[in-house]
Order: structure tokens, then C-alpha cells, then sequence
């Protein structure tokens, strides 16, 4: 029986070990010894084909095929036959969960050999474009009879190996297999299926990159999970199943991160030239104003992220009760949903029940946004501003001023204006609209 997981054949390949050719063995290591020399120390030579020719000579010389070595034989046909596909309803409906999951992983893995030899050698690489090279190929290969197409590790690794830089290369192969096939047919009968087992185990040892594991490794903690999950379901289960865990995996860990956008309260503090930059207050150890908060949120606000920045904010309420005027800075957040509209409109009216009050500064393109969730209806079009600096000038003429009276901290140039003003001296600078730093 074929197929089964990695040690599964492990176990037929001990299991049958007793049986081994010697003359397939020495075919096969003749082809994979001079492939790996003629690639590491002659690159410029065709290694590929010069140990494949080297096989079949010697294959030829030994009698290979009349001592029971297997042979690639000879070819039905050189050229595919069009013909029309004759299906039925019933076919249909019969075939396409199977067509479905097949589509699939074959589009997952063209796309994760396009990623990974792109990354190998600095290049950029469109998904989609790939998706639809991948389509557009298998829509046409059902009219010749030919099997589900898809990118392979090994064939690409040839390619690469043998110094293709562009997909002309691939192009010309299909020409020169084309002309070989027509010209030298008869010829691949004589091949031994062991030369092509060499080439493939040459092949399938350098797709291996052990640098990159240690990269993986030493730089993230999720992008090692995806890569152990992958790596063990391709050893204890089978390869399909294993880009469907490693798909899948990738998808929690991005599902977690995006979930995880931070709730931050920021504090001016003073910079270069006079200018003021705003940072993470409880970090920097930043004074902040007694009765405003100025917090900014980074990263999206969606219904997997609403929860945990709710959690935030009231941990905002608990630990700073006294600061009922908020300024809510999202540019930072990258997208937001109905959920995540949902919060703010609930925010909103949290901090007005408190007796405080709500603005939203933001950049433009979010605007419509808000709008179109009915997060504008709920505060009002004077509550938004476009620049932060005028969120907090009007922010800062709405607060107490019998508190401000008797405050010394003055973060804003604004304060110097308010009651109590006198307690303090101060020179402080205005903020500054053009700087944001964590």
C-alpha cells in the first residue's frame, strides 16, 4: 500500500531493505553523487541532465532493464490529445467537494513555493496573479485530459538549481521538453526510474534550508508554532492535511494579534526645538492632566479586538476616575466594523454619564467610516476633529475650572490662561501636531 505519513514509509522502506537492488542502488547513488558534485563545484554545466544521461548510460551498460531494474518506458503519446470533457449534473455534484479541497491545496501550495523562493532570492511575489496563472492553466489542461496541475517543490528546486532567474525559464523547458520529446522519444523508455529517484533526493535535501529554521526560531515565537504544527502534521499525518493546519494556524495567530490592539493614555512631553511629542504616559512616567485623558488606540477595532479594548478602557475608568474628558486619537487604528462602532457609540455615552465628555480625533479617510456606522449621529459633528490639537484646545476650555484652580501640573500651553494660573510659573511650549511617538 502507497501514501500513508512520513513514518509509515519509513517503515516500508526498513521493512523492505533486505530487498534492495544492488544495481538500482548503485544507479541511483551514481546519478546523486554526480548531481551534487557538478551543482557545488561545476554550476555552470547542466549537472541535472549530465547525471541523468550519466544514469541511463549506465543503466544501458549494466542491462538494467533485462535485470529487473524499473524503466520510465515508453510514452503513449508525445503531445496531449484535446478533448472535450463529458459531464453531468450528477458529476458535478458528486465531485466537487473533492474538486473544491483539491483547488485548494493546490493554490496553497503554488503560493507557498511562489513565497518561499521569491523570499530566497529578494524578489516580490503577487499572490494573485499566481492564483489566476494557476486557474487559467487547469481550466485548460481539462480540455486535454490532463491531471490537476500545481506548483511542486521539487520541480521548481530543479529550476532553481539549475539557475533559472525569470519565467522565461519555464517557458523555454516547455519548448526544449517539447523538441526532446519529439525528437528522442523513443529514447525516455530507456531512463531508469532509479536516476530519476537520485535527481529527486538531490532535489528534495536542498529545499531544506536549516538557516531559515534557525532564523524562525530565534526571531518569533508564533511564526515557530506555525512552522512545528506544519512540520509534525507532514510527519504524523500527510502533507495536504499539514498546509491546511499550517493555513490554519497562521489564521489564529493573526486573529490573535489583530484582537490584541492597545488602549494607551498619552502625555506631552517636551522635544527637540520646542516641539512636544505625545508618549505612552505610565511608561515615560509622564505627568497628565487631572481631569482630561488623552488616549490613542493602535491597531484595528473589529469585533475580535472589541472585547479586549473594552477591558481597556475600563481599566482606564477604574485607575483614572477623576479624568472624565476624553480624547480618543485614532489614527492608529487600521479598520473598524459594526462591532467596533457599536463600543465607541458606547463609550460615548459611558463617559457622558460620568458627567464628562467624548472627542474623536482622526484622520480623514476614517470619517466616512464613522458616518456610516452611526458613530457621528451619536457624537455629534462638532466632537470630531481632524487635528488632535483642536480636540484638545476645546477639550481643555470644557473642564473644570474650579479644579484647575488649584492644579500645578499645567501640561498645556492652554493652562497658563486658566484660573490658578499663577501658582506655577511655566514657559512651556504648545503641542505639537506633526510628532507621536510611543
Amino acid at each position: 500500500m502507497k501514501g500513508g505519513t512520513v513514518f509509515d514509509r519509513l517503515a516500508r522502506v526498513l521493512a523492505a531493505i533486505g530487498d534492495t537492488e544492488p544495481l538500482a542502488a548503485a544507479i541511483a547513488g551514481t546519478t546523486l553523487l554526480l548531481v551534487a558534485v557538478l551543482q557545488t563545484r561545476y554550476r555552470r554545466l547542466p549537472g541535472f541532465l549530465i547525471a541523468l544521461v550519466a544514469g541511463s548510460l549506465l543503466g544501458w551498460a549494466l542491462d538494467a532493464g533485462e535485470r529487473g531494474v524499473g524503466m520510465i518506458g515508453t510514452l503513449p503519446s508525445v503531445f496531449p490529445v484535446f478533448h472535450l470533457p463529458d459531464v453531468s449534473a450528477g458529476d458535478v455534484r458528486v465531485l466537487a467537494p473533492g474538486a473544491a479541497a483539491i483547488a485548494l491545496v493546490g493554490l496553497l501550495e503554488a503560493i507557498s513555493i511562489g513565497r518561499a523562493f521569491a523570499l530566497r532570492r529578494g524578489e516580490r511575489f503577487d499572490a494573485n496573479q499566481e492564483i489566476i496563472g494557476q486557474g487559467l492553466s487547469n481550466l485548460g489542461g481539462g480540455f486535454f485530459q490532463c491531471y490537476v496541475g500545481s506548483g511542486s517543490f521539487t520541480k521548481s528546486g530543479v529550476n532553481a538549481e539549475a539557475g533559472a532567474r525569470t519565467p522565461l525559464a519555464t517557458m523555454l523547458s516547455c519548448i526544449l521538453l517539447a523538441l526532446i520529446l519529439l525528437l528522442v522519444a523513443p529514447l525516455v523508455a530507456y531512463i531508469p526510474t532509479p536516476a530519476i529517484a537520485g535527481l529527486i533526493l538531490y532535489v528534495a535535501w536542498r529545499l531544506i534550508d536549516f538557516r531559515e529554521f534557525g532564523r524562525v526560531f530565534r526571531s518569533s515565537r508564533p511564526e515557530t508554532m506555525i512552522l512545528l504544527l506544519t512540520l509534525t502534521a507532514g510527519l504524523l499525518i500527510k502533507l495536504d492535511f499539514s498546509i491546511y493546519v499550517g493555513v490554519i494556524a497562521s489564521f489564529a495567530v493573526f486573529i490573535f494579534n489583530s484582537s490584541r490592539a492597545v488602549l494607551r493614555a498619552t502625555a506631552p512631553t517636551p522635544g527637540r526645538a520646542g516641539r512636544r511629542y505625545f508618549r505612552n504616559a505610565e511608561r515615560h512616567n509622564l505627568t497628565e492632566c487631572p481631569q482630561m485623558l488623552v488616549v490613542r488606540l493602535d491597531g484595528p477595532l473589529f469585533f475580535g479586538s472589541v472585547d479586549y479594548v473594552e477591558q481597556q478602557f475600563r481599566l482606564l475608568e477604574l485607575t483614572k476616575p477623576d479624568q472624565k474628558h476624553i480624547v480618543f486619537y485614532l489614527k492608529g487604528m487600521g479598520t473598524m466594523d459594526l462591532a467596533g462602532a457599536d463600543l465607541l457609540r458606547h463609550e460615548i455615552r459611558a463617559a457622558r454619564a460620568r458627567g464628562g465628555s467624548f472627542r474623536i480625533a482622526l484622520a480623514l479617510p476614517l470619517l466616512e467610516q464613522l458616518r456610516r456606522f452611526h458613530v457621528v449621529d451619536e457624537l455629534g459633528e462638532e466632537n470630531i476633529y481632524i487635528s488632535k490639537a483642536e480636540a484638545l484646545e476645546d477639550a481643555i476650555y470644557g473642564l473644570d475650572y474650579g479644579i484647575c484652580a488649584h492644579c500645578t501640573k499645567r501640561i498645556w500651553l492652554e493652562c497658563e490662561n486658566l484660573p490658578g494660573a499663577g501658582l506655577i510659573a511655566s514657559d512651556r511650549e504648545g503641542v505639537s501636531e506633526d510628532a507621536e511617538a510611543p
